[in-house]
């Protein structure tokens, strides 16, 4: 570590990864939802999998877009975009899945 770096820096930096990595770690709840879909992981919830990654993909992608627009760091453009294709997925599956297989 450089010695020329305070400990005001040190908090900050840990401040300005702290939005992006909030926001990836709700995507991957959201994530969780989808994949226990797929996989049927508990069988015994309704298929309300798919409707639930939608309200927590927009939640991620506000708090990634907060931390965006406060630091401009990799890590919240990331979670930004990964959030933003986890709460669109679920609202594509459906007419994709239905020209695809048919009603």
């Amino acid at each position: 570590m450089d010695k020329n770096v305070s400990k005001e820096t040190l908090v900050t930096r840990k401040k300005h990864f702290l939005w992006g990595q909030l926001s990836l770690v709700i995507g991957g709840i959201g994530t969780l939802f989808v994949l226990n879909f797929y996989l049927g992981i508990t069988p015994n919830v309704p298929f309300y999998h798919l409707f639930i990654p939608f309200p927590i993909g927009i939640i991620g992608f506000v708090i990634g877009a907060i931390g965006l627009a406060r630091y401009e760091d990799r890590i919240s453009l990331y979670a930004v975009v990964y959030n933003f294709i986890l709460a669109v997925s679920p609202l594509l599956y459906w007419p994709i899945g239905l020209l695809i297989f048919g009603p």
